[in-house]
Formats: C-alpha cells, structure tokens, sequence
C-alpha cells in the first residue's frame, strides 16, 4: 500500500535503508581495484583486498537482505540474498548483473510495502 505521509512508514526501514545503502555500495568499488590501488586510493577492496572484499560485500548484502525478508516475509528475498553473494563473490564479476537484482529487489520491495 502507498503511503502519502512519510510518518506512516514503518520505522524499522530506516536504518535498513541507510546502514544497508552503505555497506552494500563499496561492491562499485570492486571494478577499479587496480586503479584505485595504483593511485593509492583507500577503498575496501584496497585496504583488504579483493578476495576479502568481495566476501565481506557479499555477506553486507546477505544480511541486507535478510533484514528485507524479516519485514516483508517475502522468501524471494532469501533467494535474492544467496544470488547477490553469488554474483559479487563469482570469478567473473559483473556489476551490472548486482545493479540488475538490486534495483529489480528494490521494486518488488518498495511494492510489496
């Protein structure tokens, strides 16, 4: 259901949004992790590595998700969450396949509310 009073929105979602947001984000920091190391630019691949990083993302999204599925108790999140850790954590990383799921989780989310 639509809510036209942003009082009306349940307060959990907040910091779900905002914590998760940052956390998830530094997966656009895994493409540039050469570059960023060559010019000395402190990102999480760098500072861990890339390896590390990306299991580190990953589980940030796991859990992001799961937090989603706690509200909505839609099991599509689950799903959702193991494919996000499969496609950061996947030999052959593609970023636009993580935007893909996460704006397309993100509707399905945004509607389900």
């Amino acid at each position: 259901m639509v809510q036209y009073n942003i009082k009306n929105i349940p307060i959990i979602i907040y910091p779900i949004f905002l914590i998760g947001f940052t956390l998830t984000i530094n997966f656009i920091d895994i493409k540039d992790y050469r570059g960023d190391k060559k010019l000395g630019i402190k990102t999480l691949p760098v500072l861990m590595g890339p390896k590390k990083s990306k299991l580190l993302i990953g589980l940030f999204f796991f859990l992001g998700y799961v937090f989603i599925f706690y509200i909505t108790q839609l099991i599509l999140f689950i799903i959702l969450a193991f494919l996000q850790f499969y496609l950061i954590n996947k030999k052959s990383y593609k970023e636009k396949y993580i935007f893909i799921v996460y704006l397309l989780s993100l509707v399905v989310f945004i509607l389900s509310l």
